[in-house]
């Protein structure tokens, strides 16, 4: 047996959680302070430029909505189960 599965077998319980599980705290705490500090950083930046990139994400998004789902709206509602009448309805 391998002696990394062995040792998942049998070590003590408490030192291995600790030690599998420390990786994935450090990410969720390296994650965590990203947010706050985005956070942070975007509430620095005052209601003019919140407001600006909000308006410009929004057209951007529905431009691209707007040119996209013509053309590929069938297979977009067709890949998402519609079928028959309802995706007709879906596409008028």
């Amino acid at each position: 047996m391998n002696s990394r599965t062995r040792a998942l077998l049998e070590a003590p319980i408490l030192p291995t959680l600790l030690r599998l599980g420390s990786p994935k705290v450090a990410v969720m705490l390296a994650q965590a302070s990203v947010g706050l500090i985005e956070t942070w950083f975007v509430g620095q930046l005052g209601n003019d430029a919140l407001v600006l990139h909000s308006v410009g994400v929004a057209l951007g998004f529905g431009l691209l909505f707007s040119v996209a789902l013509p053309g590929g709206g069938r297979w977009l509602y067709n890949r998402m189960g519609g079928s028959g009448a309802a995706l007709e309805e879906a596409l008028s």
